[in-house]
């Protein structure tokens, strides 16, 4: 059959504050694992294909859906409408203002009752607490636990962030270490240097070129210099060494951050067949 022109989930397009993911989340109800499609054309194919298959129910959005009017009225005693602690690209602007212009988010139950029967109520006006708790333009309350999906998309943005950062942490150290490589490579070719110098010193002392005074302070001078590069070697070989356990550190995290986002994928990937 046709093909579907699948741009993004509506999970995935909301950047949403912390601490109003619940809020948002329970207020959009089943909307918020809704699939974003090009157009509406698209849409009639997925609902026949929906169909055909005997799937459970699903929602779709059209990219190009219509801007609806936004309440203009502000009820006292809000947080804030839902919009304001939400980021979407441009392209997805529409969309999150369609689902969520009219949702009010409140501190507590007791404070969306009081705007519900106190406010001019919309016919699409919603009041939405912190802890997920609706009231709906009809007087329903809905309560009860989210399934955290905004959480878990956030999560997983930031460990992907988390991940790259790693990453380039890794790619930093690594040159750090090539750089302390070829330092320590100087300093060996140094040493070795010198004992060939002290090599040549005993050999001219064997022919008396030098007098044994002479010879007693080149040999301290050359084994000076040892002892010195041979300090700079360790220190280099110690530097050397933590480098290397901070890369180890490092990707340690990136792969507990990969099993973590897997996990998370895999949560994702349940809640989506639910």
């Amino acid at each position: 059959g046709p093909n579907l022109h699948i741009v993004s989930s509506l999970s995935d397009i909301l950047n949403v504050e912390p601490e109003y993911e619940k809020a948002v989340e329970n207020a959009l109800s089943e909307k918020i694992n809704s699939f974003i499609l090009k157009a509406l054309a698209d849409i009639e194919i997925a609902i026949s294909k929906l169909k055909s298959k005997g799937r459970g129910r699903m929602s779709f959005i059209p990219l190009d859906s219509r801007i609806a009017n936004e309440s203009s009225d502000t009820p006292a005693g809000i947080i804030g409408r839902a919009v304001d602690f939400v980021r979407v690209d441009a392209e997805f602007a529409g969309i999150a203002k369609n689902l969520i212009k009219n949702i009010f988010i409140v501190i507590d139950l007791k404070t969306a009752l009081e705007l519900y029967s106190t406010f001019n109520i919309q016919h699409s006006t919603v009041f939405v607490t912190l802890d997920g708790e609706i009231v709906e333009p009809s007087g329903a309350v809905i309560g009860g636990e989210g399934r955290g999906v905004l959480k878990r998309k956030r999560e997983l943005r930031e460990i992907e962030e988390l991940i790259g950062q790693k990453t380039d942490s890794i790619s930093m150290l690594q040159e750090d270490i090539n750089r302390l490589q070829q330092e320590l490579s100087d300093k060996e070719s140094g040493i070795r240097d010198i004992e060939n110098a002290v090599v040549n010193a005993e050999k001219e002392m064997s022919l008396s070129k030098f007098t044994s005074a002479n010879y007693q302070e080149e040999k301290d001078r050359i084994d000076r210099k040892l002892a010195y590069l041979s300090i700079e070697v360790e220190e280099i070989v110690r530097e050397k060494e933590s480098l290397k356990n901070m890369i180890i550190e490092k990707e340690k995290a990136i792969n507990a951050g990969e099993s973590e986002k897997s996990a998370i994928e895999k949560d994702m990937a349940d809640l989506l067949e639910e």
